[in-house]
């Protein structure tokens, strides 16, 4: 699923103190020159011989034990029963795990950073066992010389980044490495803040060692190259909160390298509902429809970073908790993000161009329909053949779920037409049943915002701003707009960052009839949104944030920023009249 995952940023506060107290400890360890963890990095001369029971022949190990801790391919200590490696090339695994995608993973993640295995083989997991044990002995008496790890302590240093951006609740982290200075911003609700400087040649450093930490199909780092890879806390010890990184190293005109980190948070084990994510109640009841249909194809739309993932999660557990798990649900993403309880979650592998990622991500929807599924989850339709197999997976009689780059839940079927589906698939509510779209807007304190005629930010109001409000409210209903005040964000207080209290979702849905879908057929948008609106009781993005904006819960220039100009039609006069009778002027959040 693309998206942000950690796409929404709903928490009450603007710190995550158990993030932040990882991170000072993480800073404190940094300084320290000589811990355990560091003398676990040494050359070892020395041979490893263990009996192995299950193959009744001596297994032997020479070189460093690069997968024990401070190695060059550290594994946590939690995976030391199922697989260690060595730097003199000898990779050795559990007879019981051999099948495992994870032992599978690691073994190609280890031979992308230490080379192929010259010896390869599984033995018992008491075997594995007696050799960490012999290895950490062998450190402890000092039998042989240790030194610091370069690429372990400057993981450390990566994962000290980490742990303050969580405590920052950060989206994203962003490190620009030029030749002559090297910066790391963070993205906090949406907005990208100036953290620190660094010198070049250690930022590169640092980015060579993130790729190592990460799995990844590159046999080896390029800095002249596009790659992308993921960090897994199945695999790595990340902070707390953090479920796994995705990484997006870019190459720069000036010999520089720019490397993107997507931090993706744990649940927590609490269920985050659609309501908490900003879904009103009316949108929730026409979800509730969508799945319970028991064919078709459910299609979430929004950019990059819109929250997409975070709500096909939402959907997809609410639906299995419906069905008390009895339903095998599998997802197809590139990568898979968060973890989705109860589901099957297949990922696109080993993929380097577009082309055989296309291909690659084809081969996965194919085995997904072959394996007895009763939901599939599509993380993208990204083309014809990706589109085609949803519409395919639709017809065998399966609910299908997936996410598409498109402006709005409208254009979400120009797009299919534009990949060249054909229109009787397209138009068919039976067979696209429920077409929906979302952005995330940050939301305003409501401790400290500011009257817009009295925010510090007012120079960002300018003229043309204020004629388009005047516009919005020109077909608002007097009782909706009454004595409302419209806000900007404060300066900020104890309960918020800079103003303001995270990001919740503005979003559309449409659960298409067939006369909707005629017209759009037919290539009438003006008359499609009009039936919509005024026959099908529907409210676009920009209607239901406005109504945010009079609620006090959105700036209208954020909204600006996320959502869209503030330009209504004509249509929305009545559908704003009709979401106020029925909801009797009461908060967007009724619905």
């Amino acid at each position: 699923m693309s998206g942000n995952g950690n796409d929404f940023q709903n928490n009450d506060g603007p710190v995550n103190e158990a993030a932040l107290r990882e991170s000072d400890q993480i800073a404190t360890e940094l300084e320290t020159p000589n811990d355990d963890r560091s003398s676990a990095s040494g050359d070892m001369s020395g041979i490893i011989k263990v009996y192995d029971p299950g193959s009744k022949s001596e297994i032997s190990m020479s070189g460093d034990i690069i997968t024990a801790i401070g190695g060059s391919c550290e594994l946590r200590a939690s995976l030391h029963d199922v697989i260690i490696a060595s730097s003199g090339g000898a990779t050795y695994y559990s007879r019981s795990h051999q099948t495992s995608p994870l032992i599978l993973s690691e073994i190609h993640r280890i031979e992308t950073i230490n080379g192929e295995a010259s010896r390869k083989a599984p033995v018992d997991m008491t075997t594995l066992a007696e050799m960490y044990r012999q290895h950490y002995q062998r450190i402890k008496a000092g039998g042989f010389g240790v030194g610091r790890n370069e690429h372990s302590r400057m993981q450390r240093d990566l994962m000290s980044i980490v742990a303050k951006a969580a405590a920052r609740n950060a989206s994203d982290i962003h490190i620009v490495v030029n030749k002559d200075h090297a910066v790391v911003r963070f993205r906090v609700d949406g907005i990208i803040e100036h953290i620190n400087e660094m010198q070049p040649q250690y930022a590169f450093e640092l980015l060579s060692a993130a790729f190592v930490l990460a799995d990844t199909s590159d046999t080896a780092y390029q800095k002249r190259a596009y790659q992308g890879a993921r960090i897994s806390s199945l695999t790595s010890e990340l902070p707390t909160g953090v479920q796994s990184l995705r990484l997006q190293f870019n190459p720069l005109a000036n010999e520089g390298r720019y490397l993107v980190i997507r931090i993706l948070y744990e649940g927590s084990g609490i269920e985050v509902g659609l309501n908490d994510l900003g879904y009103s109640e009316g949108q929730i009841r026409q979800i509730s429809i969508m799945t319970a249909r028991p064919v078709g194809i459910n299609i979430l739309s929004g950019p990059t970073g819109s929250g997409k993932t975070t709500t096909m999660k939402s959907i997809l557990e609410s639906v299995i908790r419906r069905r008390n798990g009895e339903v095998n649900t599998i997802t197809i993403e590139d990568p898979p993000e968060y973890i989705i309880a109860d589901a099957q979650q297949l990922p696109v592998t080993n993929a380097k161009t577009q082309e055989q990622r296309s291909e690659a991500f084809t081969q996965a929807i194919s085995a997904g329909l072959r394996s007895d599924p009763d939901i599939i989850m599509i993380g993208e339709i990204r083309d014809l053949a990706s589109a085609e197999l949803a519409v395919e997976g639709a017809l065998s009689g399966h609910p299908i779920y997936a996410t598409l780059h498109a402006n709005s839940a409208m254009d979400i079927l120009v797009r299919l037409r534009d990949m060249g589906i054909d229109d009787f698939k397209i138009f068919d509510p039976t067979m696209f049943c429920a077409l929906a779209g979302q952005r995330l807007v940050r939301r305003l304190c409501p401790k400290c915002r500011m009257p817009l005629n009295h925010s510090e930010k007012a120079e960002h109001f300018d003229k043309l701003l204020i004629d388009r409000i005047r516009g919005m409210i020109g077909i608002t209903p007097d009782k909706l707009t009454g004595p409302r005040t419209l806000y900007a964000a404060g300066s900020g207080c104890e309960n918020c960052s800079n103003g303001y209290r995270g990001r919740v979702a503005v979003s559309e849905i449409i659960l298409p009839d067939e006369r909707f879908m005629a017209i759009m057929r037919d290539g009438h948008r003006y008359e499609a949104r009009k039936y919509w609106f005024e026959e099908m009781q529907g409210l676009d993005m920009l209607g239901y944030a406005w109504i945010g904006i009079l609620d006090g819960k959105f700036s209208p220039v954020d909204v600006e920023n996320s959502v869209g100009l503030l330009q209504p039609a004509d249509v929305h006069r009545h559908a704003l009249e009709s979401w106020f009778g029925r909801h009797g002027g009461n908060s967007v959040e009724s619905g």
